[in-house]
């Protein structure tokens, strides 16, 4: 159920509406119209989990890479050609600061990467990539 109604019960004829009643009726609708406007209408973000696939890494060398030069191209998986994204870094999964010349090792040709959507705290939609890469050891 969107709405709880507790304090809501139906009248009789001759019953008073008093305040209690009637704001409990507004706490009612104002609950129920949150709850509305919280379902995307046609057009707006409806997939908060988009799954793609990555089909090419920049640059195409042997890894590890520095950081800050790798990019990707990736297609959705259940989506059209529409949702590809070009030339893309992750938002989320590299293992060092974002510009860092660091090495890593980066995700490969249909390695799989998520784009999640959700409310930012002013109310408009964040988006995030996540690309899973690793941080290169090596034994010092």
């Amino acid at each position: 159920m969107l709405v709880s109604t507790p304090t809501l019960r139906e009248v009789q004829p001759g019953d008073p509406i008093t305040a209690d009643r009637f704001n409990a009726v507004v706490r009612a609708v104002q609950s129920l119209v949150r709850a509305v406007e919280k379902i995307p209408a046609p057009g707006q973000v409806q997939d908060q989990i988009v799954e793609y696939v990555v089909v090419a890494r920049y640059p195409a060398g042997s890894p590890p890479l520095a950081a800050n030069t790798v990019t990707y191209d990736l297609d959705p998986v259940r989506l059209g050609a529409s949702a590809q994204l070009r030339n893309v870094k992750p938002d989320w999964g590299r293992p060092v600061e974002h510009g860092t010349t660091a090495k890593i090792i980066p995700a490969e040709p249909g390695d799989r990467a998520f784009l999640m959507r959700f409310p930012g705290p002013d109310g408009t939609i964040v988006t995030r990539l996540f690309i899973d890469e690793k941080i290169r050891f090596r034994v010092c």
